[in-house]
């Protein structure tokens, strides 16, 4: 029989090697976006065709890893086998089976790898059919332009990695579940090596005559399981012993079904047991910490949550750098940082939800928590530094951390003071006309988002990475934003330029009232000036 412990560790380092075959696989789809492979046709049809040349390409990636994935899987089945089987030996005597049983677990992993694998290439293509089906959208609603598509597209790419079919309605053909490779992946190896370990154990008990079993437990257990585990059963239906009750194994438990004992995501298992034995489970265990199980089980799945929002930050990251190894310009620079800062804050993040779960913890010395680097890992990242002034950097950081908070913003409301109150108060009264209102402080040449100066080009691609703007004209409710100088010039044209769409904007001191209504004029109140419209000067 295996711990629960053990079982939960047996999928990793399979899926580790997947992990890097997903990081190699989006590296490759993403250089194809950067290359401009598919941008250029705007006919849905043409983009899928251009998904699906990418087969060989992925097949190959995996064919290259093929020695590495059969060694973690030998290696991964070894172990495990070797360990239930010696547990069991212990409990009920006769010879090692597990040499035996290792090659049908091999072919077993294998025949499900096999269609992971098939899973993971149609996964891989969906992602850049997508990407490319976003970019090539914006670009045709004049909501970005191609080179910034582009990256965007690389970024998404890159940030959701790649999907797998996990349950899917065989009459409707509707996908219910999907799941990231590497979380499938290791979840179908450690169901198959406990499964397997399973079925050693029956196989023993029938040759040795033993009729009984313990089931394992563990104190986070999901509330489903929680009735029947830790618990000893009879495999011959309900019996009696010396008075003591043994209920039917397989009614108890659900052996054998997906929700049952054995089933997906499940770490019980079960070996021989025979009466009177001392037991080596209990039905209801406590965690070292003194907490709950509920109270464990609820955090853990909190640092589950974590460690998907970090290979996911792992993954957007290596985008952002194969952006910025494409263009090396201040903006890409200033999207590699953030990505980079971003990385770090849910690294720091999960450091504080960990320290702050063991804080909990009533009994000295034990933890609730612990890091599992490997659930962290989502394949090699870029290797080597960025060579750029210090002034730059600090430069490109201030435009990272700018655009992330206008990002977090819930509506374009870029302030924190008075006009932010009342701009946020009224934006739904005011979203009125096919406009998209944004609300911050400005001057005729600059804008003022949360009182700090900035630039055209970071509004118009904060609005371009904001879901709710979708390439409609924007209204600036913005102080003197649209007061053009001699040469036409002023922030709201330079906006509607970068943005590719039509801008309006205030040419004086805007007022903005709590009814959503405004005045534009010197004193308040005073309606002297006016919304003035700016169109972009060059097509997008």
């Amino acid at each position: 029989m295996l711990s629960p412990e053990q079982i939960e560790a047996a999928g990793d380092a399979v899926a580790a090697v997947y992990g890097e075959i997903e990081a190699r696989m989006l590296d490759r789809l993403a250089a194809a976006l950067l290359s401009g492979g598919g941008l250029g046709q705007a006919d849905i049809v043409a983009l899928n065709l251009l998904a699906q040349s990418r087969t060989a390409e992925l097949m190959a990636i995996l064919e290259e890893h093929r020695a590495e994935i059969d060694a973690a899987v030998l290696a991964t089945a070894e172990r495990y086998l070797e360990a239930s089987d010696a547990d069991d030996v212990a409990r009920c005597g006769g010879a090692p089976a597990w040499p035996r049983q290792v090659r049908a677990t091999v072919q077993g992993v294998a025949r499900i790898l096999a269609r992971d694998n098939i899973q993971m290439v149609e996964g891989a293509k969906r992602a850049f059919l997508g990407a490319s089906i976003e970019a090539v959208t914006r670009v045709n609603a004049g909501a970005s332009d191609p080179e910034r598509a582009i990256h965007s597209a690389v970024r998404k790419l890159e940030r959701e990695g790649i999907g797998i079919v996990t349950y899917q309605n065989r009459a409707t053909g509707a996908v219910t579940v999907e799941n990231r490779i590497d979380v499938a992946v290791r979840r179908h190896v450690r169901t198959q090596i406990a499964q397997d370990g399973m079925r050693m154990a029956e196989e023993r008990m029938r040759e040795v005559g033993v009729q009984l079993v313990e089931v394992s437990s563990h104190p986070d257990s999901r509330p489903e399981h929680r009735a029947w585990q830790g618990r000893c059963y009879s495999l011959v239906g309900d019996i009696e012993i010396d008075g003591t009750r043994y209920p039917d194994f397989y009614a108890a438990t659900g052996y054998g079904s997906v929700d049952g004992l054995g089933g997906a995501n499940c770490r019980h298992s079960f070996g021989p047991y025979r009466h009177g034995m001392p037991r080596a489970y209990e039905p209801d265990p406590k965690p070292a910490c003194g907490l709950l199980g509920e109270e464990v089980y609820a955090l853990e799945q909190g640092q589950r949550y974590r460690e998907r929002k970090i290979r996911e930050a792992k993954r957007e990251l290596r985008g952002a750098r194969l952006v910025y190894d494409e263009r090396r310009d201040g903006d890409s620079l200033a999207e590699y940082l953030g990505a980079k800062r971003k990385l770090r804050d849910r690294q720091e993040k999960m450091r504080e939800y960990i320290d702050a779960a063991n804080a909990r913890s009533r009994v000295p010395g034990a933890k609730v928590l612990h890091r599992h680097p490997a659930r962290e890992w989502a394949g090699d990242m870029p290797k080597g530094g960025i060579a750029v002034s210090a002034a730059s950097k600090r430069r490109a950081l201030e435009r990272a951390e700018l655009k992330e908070k206008c990002l977090r913003a819930k509506y374009p409301v870029f302030d924190r003071g008075r006009l932010g109150q009342v701009g946020r108060a009224t934006h739904e009264a005011r979203r009125s006309g096919g406009h998209y209102d944004v609300v911050m402080h400005g001057s005729p040449q600059l804008a003022l988002p949360y009182l700090e100066r900035t630039d055209a080009r970071l509004i118009a691609d904060v609005l371009r990475s904001r879901n709710d703007y979708h390439g409609e004209p924007v209204r600036l409710l913005s102080c003197c934003t649209g007061r053009a100088d001699e040469h036409g010039e002023c922030f709201a044209q330079r906006l509607a330029d970068e943005l590719g769409a039509t801008v309006t904007a205030p040419d004086g001191m805007l007022w903005l009232y709590d009814d959503g209504s405004f005045t534009i004029g010197k004193k308040k109140g005073v309606n002297t000036g006016s919304m003035v419209q700016f169109d972009p000067r060059r097509k997008r």
